[in-house]
């Protein structure tokens, strides 16, 4: 064999090892609707079914109890649910994706969409919980479609409890909104109730979609967000004015205190 090969040889035997190749992209990020804020929901609205597609159980058109109705529908119906702050329905396959106001403004707007467009948006594009917040506290009782709630023990079924994000929650969004299927009754008092000024905790029962669990409460078949029914405390003063919350009613170790306000449909 020639010496030139054998020095061929010789280099590719001596040559050191390629170090692995490893790429210098980031990793793929969290997808894009984990990192969106609530209410920047562009086109949430534009395929919402009409109500007559989707029949709901008696109840008056437009009002609490058709409000109800399309609630109990919507639970009966999912068969996949995410939280999510970008909504996502499809009827046809029970997919129901929405943050907390999202699943408030699609049972709005094919129960009584006269009376969402009353709440002013906020500046992503869709109500959020503390633009209702914001109207139901301000409003008359003149309003021709809403109803203020002001006292804890006139709170009902088809009721909209809205809150502020209290200052010691982080998180981004502003506050949270459910609707009450009913009113389950009144916890013992407790520390967490007194702790905030509280006289009484109000059991409510209540079809939201959240991040995580109330009290008794199963949220959808493959995780455990989105949308749900469980019961929350709802923490009242001596002039029975809402003052604050349990998330888990009668379960939560700290009760919180912020703005509460409430509306029901006409």
């Amino acid at each position: 064999m020639r010496p030139w090969v054998w020095l061929c040889f010789a280099l590719v035997a001596c040559r050191a090892p390629r170090p692995a190749v490893t790429s210098s992209r980031p990793a793929p990020e969290e997808p894009r609707e984990y990192q969106d804020y609530e209410g920047e929901d562009p086109g949430w609205n534009q395929t919402v079914p009409t109500i007559s597609s989707f029949p709901t159980s008696a109840g008056s058109e437009g009002s609490g109890e058709a409000l109800v109705a399309e609630a109990v529908r919507e639970l009966r119906a999912v068969q996949s649910t995410r939280y999510r702050h970008r909504t996502r329905v499809d009827e046809e396959t029970g997919t129901f994706e929405f943050d907390c106001s999202g699943f408030v403004a699609y049972a709005l707007t094919r129960v009584n969409p006269a009376a969402l467009a009353r709440v002013p948006v906020g500046p992503k594009g869709r109500a959020r919980a503390e633009d209702f917040v914001a109207f139901f506290a301000g409003l008359g009782p003149d309003d021709p479609a809403w109803v203020p709630i002001r006292r804890g023990s006139d709170l009902g079924r088809g009721d909209l409890v809205a809150w502020l994000r209290p200052a010691e929650v982080t998180n981004t969004n502003t506050g949270h909104i459910a609707i009450v299927l009913e009113r389950v009754g009144e916890a013992p008092t407790s520390s967490a109730t007194t702790a905030i000024g509280g006289v009484r905790e109000l059991l409510l029962r209540v079809a939201d979609s959240t991040e995580s669990a109330h009290t008794g409460d199963e949220r959808g078949v493959e995780t455990s967000t989105g949308l749900g029914a469980g019961i929350i405390g709802l923490v009242v003063d001596a002039s029975d004015a809402p003052i604050g919350y349990r998330w888990r009613g009668n379960k939560s170790p700290k009760a919180f205190v912020t703005r509460i306000a409430i509306g029901r449909l006409r």
